[in-house]
């Protein structure tokens, strides 16, 4: 019946449920049946949104409620917005995809089977370089001394100078080493902090006014505090306790920011990736999101799946998890963060939010 009908029989038709109160209940069913202390979702279409939610508590055992303008950290997903920041050097000349570790770092030896590494090889994790995702492989390194930009510096020249850990190009090698050495590069083409790249190049033109570095509650009382586990239990993490990501790593995931301004970095590469200029230019998108050939892809892991394409990351820092995509297709957005490092719940709400708001069976997790 047309609506006119419906209303002259009595019969309204139904209100269309609100997508905002639709991922609020998907949340708070796996948080339910798998919990976690609090989290937030944001849904949204190249640019547009669709809806956004918080749910539950920023400290395990607290009555806090969860805001949808509270900051997570990201971990990993730090890295795609690394690689966006060097990007913007890269369209500016002061780097290339394809320059060399000898030609970045001429001053300091490097291992003959490193010298024709290139940006693009760190990227994309196949510098041959080692993970250092745990803290017995940082030990190896030698004491690091002096402000951040310092410490990464003398990293580099350490890891350099030392056979890698696999050949080259062979093979994908997931390695915070790579990340670290790409951003200590960038600091030296850029004669720039890090943080301050970040800022300047990423953050600020985005409006990313949330975004920052470390542990939310750091500096933050009353912002969300991560989770350890220990078996099944979440225990708080105190965000001024020892566990403190160190200065070479950060790059690899230290970033911490509000959904809503995470939003906003997915919109940028949303719209990048349909062709509009945005924080890059088209063709810089183009090959950041590059499918072909396998593993070529910068900062992003992407893949072909279902008959669909997809941008994504996760990360975990071990007290926070969340996960990022964008789909190329049709630009729809996905972001979850949780404030616990279960990867489980983490990535039931994101197959909840596909099933629900793309009405198709998500793609299988890359091997």
């Amino acid at each position: 019946m047309i609506p006119e009908l419906l209303l002259a029989f009595g019969l309204a038709a139904a209100p269309s449920p609100d997508p905002s109160a639709v991922l609020a209940a998907i949340l708070s069913e796996v948080r339910a049946k798998r919990h976690f202390p609090g989290g937030v979702a944001l849904v949204s279409r190249r640019g547009v949104p669709v809806a956004s939610a918080a749910v539950g508590v920023r400290r395990e055992g607290g009555a806090d409620p969860v805001s949808i303008d509270d900051r997570f950290h990201l971990g990993s997903v730090t890295k795609p917005m690394n690689a966006t920041m060097i990007a913007t050097l890269v369209e500016e000349g002061k780097l290339g995809w394809e320059s060399t570790l000898e030609q970045m770092f001429p001053d300091g030896p490097i291992h003959r089977e490193l010298r024709a590494v290139t940006l693009a090889q760190l990227l994309s994790h196949r510098s041959g370089l080692a993970a250092f995702t745990s803290d017995a492989e940082m030990e190896e390194a030698p004491k690091l001394y002096g402000d951040a930009r310092a410490q990464r510096a003398q990293f580099a020249q350490w890891l350099l100078a030392r056979k890698p850990a696999l050949t080259p190009g062979a093979q994908f090698a997931y390695s915070n080493a790579g990340i670290a050495i790409a951003a200590a590069a960038a600091e030296r083409a850029a004669d720039r902090p890090w943080e301050d790249l970040m800022r300047e190049r990423v953050f600020k033109p985005l409006g990313m006014k949330s975004a920052g570095f470390g542990w939310p509650a750091y500096d933050d009382p009353k912002a969300p505090w991560g989770h350890q586990l220990d078996g099944t239990r979440l225990v708080p993490h105190d965000p001024r306790g020892a566990y403190q990501l160190n200065a070479v790593i950060q790059p690899a995931g230290n970033v911490s920011v509000s959904v809503k301004d995470l939003g906003l970095f997915l919109d940028d590469h949303a719209r990048g990736i349909a062709g509009t200029p945005g924080l890059l230019k088209p063709a810089t998108y183009a090959r950041m999101h590059a499918l072909e050939p396998e593993g070529s892809a910068l900062g992003w892991g992407v893949r072909k799946r279902d008959g669909v394409t997809t941008s994504s990351h996760s990360g975990s820092a071990e007290t926070f998890y969340a996960i990022v995509q964008v789909v190329h297709e049709d630009g729809l957005e996905i972001a979850v963060m949780l404030n616990s490092p279960d990867s489980v719940p983490a990535t039931a709400i994101y197959r909840a939010i596909w099933e629900r708001f793309r009405a198709g069976a998500p793609p299988k997790p890359a091997g």
